[in-house]
């Protein structure tokens, strides 16, 4: 038997295309499914500092009305909720941003 007539691995067809199993296969599968979580990652990530920034600017809003006219019981209370909400938000992005940086 010669190179040309040498046995192929059965080709399976996935999602409409046709894909050769291979260990090799599968170690590029694995770094560019590691490849693909990073960006995930990355990519929400960056949602999470918009969202922060978002915050921010309303929480800075809502502090320019305190001591004035429209300082009330319920501007506070809103000042409070975003408070929290922009802490915990911070919290959720350090936890994954720590472990990207020391990796």
């Amino acid at each position: 038997m010669n190179v040309r007539q040498a046995k192929r691995p059965k080709e399976k067809v996935i999602n409409g295309s046709n894909h050769v199993p291979s260990t090799v296969g599968n170690l590029k599968n694995t770094e560019s499914q590691q490849i693909n979580e990073k960006r995930l990652s990355d990519f929400f990530v960056s949602k999470l500092v918009v969202e922060i920034n978002s915050q921010v600017a309303q929480f800075r809003e809502l502090l320019v009305h305190i001591g004035t006219a429209r300082d009330s019981p319920e501007t506070r209370e809103k000042i409070r909720k975003l408070r929290r909400g922009c802490v915990d938000t911070c919290k959720h992005t350090s936890q994954l941003l720590i472990p990207q940086m020391r990796g």
